[in-house]
């Protein structure tokens, strides 16, 4: 690299560089913003029973007024639905999606389901074993729109959870690691 070239990409370079660093921020910034703004929150725990291949899980939504929201089950079996703490019998419409409707006021829902995942996969994606564990299917209730997703996993203490989160912590718990994963971004 010759001196003029060096001298041109310096001089440059030093104006770049902090616009790049702005564009950064803005870009962090305006992600974390989301669950703030509007977005719907998913609060997923799920555990594992290995020796059943089943996971079980409980989904969290809370609900502005106003505003209701359709869920993609998949083959989970739905267990509970309770909204505001009661017990509610919704079945799945047309296009199998589950709709909670919208009401006056805010809903808090929670969906209790599990699933089996059998060892001889036939068409699915998802391992559920002492081999692993490895959720690629529908594995909890899918909002048909975005939100953003926060997940507690219970899983054996000899695993490992990787994720896309942008935050992973594990706490050891007598039942197993305990691993949360944290998103700014919806899904």
């Amino acid at each position: 690299m010759n001196t003029s070239s060096s001298n041109f990409f310096l001089v440059h370079f030093r104006y770049i560089l902090p616009l790049f660093i702005a564009m950064i921020f803005f870009h962090v910034g305006s992600v974390k913003s989301n669950a703030s703004a509007g977005n719907l929150v998913n609060r997923v725990s799920v555990s594992f029973e290995l020796e059943k291949n089943t996971l079980r899980g409980v989904s969290r939504i809370a609900l502005d007024s106003d505003r209701g929201i359709s869920l993609q089950t998949g083959s989970l079996v739905i267990d509970e639905i309770l909204v505001n703490k009661e017990r509610v019998d919704i079945q799945l419409d047309e296009d199998n999606l589950l709709v909670i409707p919208a009401a006056s006021s805010g809903q808090e829902v929670v969906i209790s389901y599990s699933k089996v995942f059998p060892e001889s996969p036939g068409g699915q994606r998802s391992l559920l074993s002492a081999k692993g564990i490895v959720m690629l299917d529908v594995w909890y209730p899918l909002t048909m729109e975005e939100s953003v997703m926060d997940l507690t996993a219970l899983i054996p203490n000899d695993f490992s959870a990787i994720s896309e989160a942008d935050d992973i912590t594990t706490e050891r718990t007598p039942d197993g690691k305990k691993v949360h994963f944290s998103f700014s971004r919806p899904l």
